[in-house]
Formats: structure tokens, sequence, C-alpha cells
């Protein structure tokens, strides 16, 4: 039920009555460069807003930030440990190529994980679940970049992994630092992402050499590319940008990130790694 409307004030009404008449249209004066510097300020204003938080909210953050760092140092570990074993093992290294199926499984097992776990977000916030898909994801990983490895030298695995590790810590830094809000790139790196992973197949499909020049850029390109992927995903772990997980997204972050770092691994392997 509503109530009888409010009157209106006298002296709104003296104010309307001397500087306008009922019919008359109230004009904008404002210049276009004036309205531009306006509608900027307001954009800036709002994102400031967005990025700060209460301090609940920011302990929560950075209690989601130290999980998906724990799991993510978990999972470079168990990685390095499966890669290292068969880089010094001759024993292991020749096992692993007479079995070249275990190889595909690993890889299939790879992909599957991967998408129930980004594309199914239920999956990814269900405990223990989560944590199996992601135990299942790093292990088949593992074997596939422990495969990659034994067709080069250890003095090339070991100035890889602390190439990346470099390129790691850099970027990382970057990413926090920047005032640049890379997460509103999303579409363009997808567009990017599946236009490289189209190439990739036809490189694969056409048999090219690894060392052939058309390799080494196209692997080039991947450091970059994986390069721009890691910045956009710490900056969507940390937040205060225009997209980022929830907090209980850790195993996404950890999963993301992971892969990106995988992914220069072996791009910056096959740059300036020597083959045995």
């Amino acid at each position: 039920m509503q109530g009888p409307a409010p009157a209106q004030s006298p002296n709104f009404k003296a104010k309307r009555s001397n500087n306008s008449t009922p019919n008359e249209s109230f004009k904008d004066d404002t210049l276009p460069e004036q309205k531009m510097t306006i509608e900027s300020e307001d954009l800036k204003t709002m994102q400031r807003m967005k990025r700060s938080r209460t301090f609940e909210e920011s302990q929560d953050r950075m209690g989601f930030i130290r999980k998906v760092l724990g799991i993510l140092t978990a999972q470079l570990v168990l990685t390095s440990l499966i890669t290292f074993a068969p880089t010094y093992d001759a024993t292991l290294r020749l096992w692993l190529r007479e079995h070249p199926s275990l190889l595909w499984t690993c890889f299939a097992l790879t992909l599957a994980t991967q998408c129930c776990i980004l594309c199914v977000r239920e999956l990814a916030r269900k405990v223990p679940l989560n944590y199996i898909l992601l135990l299942t994801f790093t292990l088949s990983e593992s074997y596939v970049v422990a495969f990659i490895t034994t067709e080069y030298s250890p003095e090339s695995v070991l100035m890889a992994a602390g190439m990346t590790a470099g390129v790691t810590i850099g970027l990382t830094v970057y990413a926090v630092r920047s005032e640049h809000d890379f997460t509103m790139a999303g579409g363009a790196l997808f567009i990017i992402g599946a236009i490289f992973c189209t190439c990739g197949l036809m490189l694969a499909v056409c048999n090219v050499n690894r060392e052939s020049l058309v390799f080494m850029i196209y692997s080039a390109v991947a450091v970059l590319l994986f390069g721009f992927y890691l910045i956009y995903d710490i900056q969507l772990i940390i937040g205060g940008g225009r997209y980022e997980l929830d907090d209980d997204e850790y195993i996404i972050g950890a999963l993301i990130v992971y892969l990106d770092i995988i992914m220069l691994f072996i791009h910056i392997l096959e740059l300036v790694g020597k083959k045995r």
C-alpha cells in the first residue's frame, strides 16, 4: 500500500521558476573532450573501488593465494622428480622409449582431467575429487614431460629449467606490480591460442623437422604466448582486476599456472636444448 506522495519543496519551485520554464529542456554544454575526460576518470574510480577490499576480504584472498602456491609447489616438485629420473638413468630412459603406448595413455588422461577441471567447475570445487583429478593430471603431464626430456642432454634440461624459473619469477613480479589489467585480454589470448594450436597440429601432420627454422619460430612464438598467459593467470589469482578466480577455485588456479610453466619449459627446451 502506497502512502501519499511527498510535497514538493517550495525552494525547488522557486529555483525552477527563476531559471527555466516547464517546457524548456536542459542543455548539456559540456565539450566532447571534457566528456571523455570525465568518463575516463569515472572508469578509473570504478577500477580503484573494485580493487579496494575490506580487511576480511584481503585475508580470504591471501589464504586463497597461499593455497594455490602450496599446491603449485607440490606439482612442480613432483614433476621435477619424475622428469629428472630418466634424464640421468639410462635404464629408465630406455624403458620409457620401449613403451610408447603409455605415453599416449598419459596424454589422453592429461586432456581428460584438464577438461573436467576447467569445463565442469563443480568438480573443481568438490573435495576430495578435485585433488584426485589434479593429482591424475599432474602425474600424467609429468610422464609426458619426462618422455620429451629423454631426447635432450642433461645439461640442456637443467639450462631450460633454470631459464624457465627465471622467466616465471620475472613475469610473476611484473604481473603483481603492473597497473595494467591483463584479465581483460582473455578473449584475445583465446583466439591467439586457438590459432597457435591449429598451427602446431599442422606442423605435426606435415611431420616438420624439429630442428628446422619453421619449428624454431613456432617455439619462440610459443614462449611469448605462454608468457602472456602466465601474466594473465597470475592476475586472475591475485584478483583486483575486472576478472578473477573465486576463492574456492584454487585447483583451477594451480592447474593453469602449472600448465603455463610446463609449456614454457618445453618450448624453451626446444629452442636451446641439445639432442643426445
